[in-house]
């Protein structure tokens, strides 16, 4: 889970210069949050031989990384 943070390092990168609790954040939040998630998904169904379980999988996972979406906003 970690190998799919990079969209959150960037979004934390971002929220340097912008402030992400208006449009940016409403733009850029949602985006990291499925990229991670699709990420990470395809690395567990690939580890877990679980292609029928795929979103299953890739709602936790996309809770997990709105806790550090959430982080890096606030």
């Amino acid at each position: 889970m970690g190998y799919s943070l990079l969209p959150i390092v960037l979004l934390a990168a971002l929220s340097i210069p912008l402030d992400l609790r208006g449009l940016a954040g409403i733009i850029f939040i949602p985006t990291c949050v499925l990229w991670c998630s699709v990420a990470a998904s395809v690395f567990f169904v690939a580890a877990l031989d679980a292609d029928d379980r795929r979103w299953l999988l890739a709602y936790p996972v996309a809770l997990f990384y709105m806790c550090f979406a959430l982080i890096t906003v606030f």
